[in-house]
């Protein structure tokens, strides 16, 4: 779920998002090949050339996303205490 699917040949682009099971619909699309691109967040992008797509008929696509393996950045967090002073000002 969550998964962006475009039609990116189109001016203005046409998107939608996937629903739980991965079915998605665009309505509108003009019959002929298109270029469609699905993203998701820690994916690379599918780019699918050439997708012939047909108004008013539906196409199956089955699609396999690679994962994104980022290695995150060292992060370091010091911290300092003040055990030497109180607390409020009635200690």
């Amino acid at each position: 779920p969550g998964v962006v699917v475009a039609v990116t040949d189109l001016n203005p682009i046409r998107s939608t998002m996937t629903d739980v099971n991965g079915a998605f619909i665009i309505a509108n699309i003009p019959t002929g090949r298109h270029r469609v691109v699905i993203h998701a967040l820690g994916y690379y992008d599918k780019v699918l050339e050439e997708i012939l797509l047909v108004q008013g008929k539906e196409t199956v696509l089955s699609i396999v996303l690679e994962p994104k393996i980022e290695e995150a950045q060292t992060v370091t967090i010091t911290a300092e205490t003040g055990k030497q002073d109180p607390l409020n000002d009635m200690a």
